[in-house]
């Protein structure tokens, strides 16, 4: 078998490295090594598809807000205007 060995230290002062031992050792996971292994995988595999439907997304509401339409549209007061875009932002945030 062909290993090769990484030494991995958890910070327990930095937030960000607590957050990582406490997911690691609350799912009750014997091969700790494993599961890194398999969430750096993942990572790198949805990676590419989050970018992808966050353009999807992007151009497809570009494209409702601001392509001109035929249609008599209802003036919007300004508070309406901001709440959309408030809404719209929060989905993409939600990504």
């Amino acid at each position: 078998m062909n290993y090769k060995r990484l030494s991995l230290r958890f910070n327990m002062a930095d937030i960000e490295d607590r957050k990582a031992w406490d997911y690691l050792h609350r799912k009750g996971i014997t091969v700790i090594g494993k599961e890194i292994i398999r969430l750096i995988n993942d990572a790198e595999k949805y990676r590419g598809l989050e970018d992808l439907l966050r353009r999807i997304i992007s151009e497809e509401l570009g494209r409702i807000l601001f392509e001109p339409s035929f249609e008599i549209q209802p003036i919007r007061t300004e508070q309406e205007k901001k709440e959309t875009e408030e809404s719209i932002l929060d989905f993409l945030d939600s990504l």
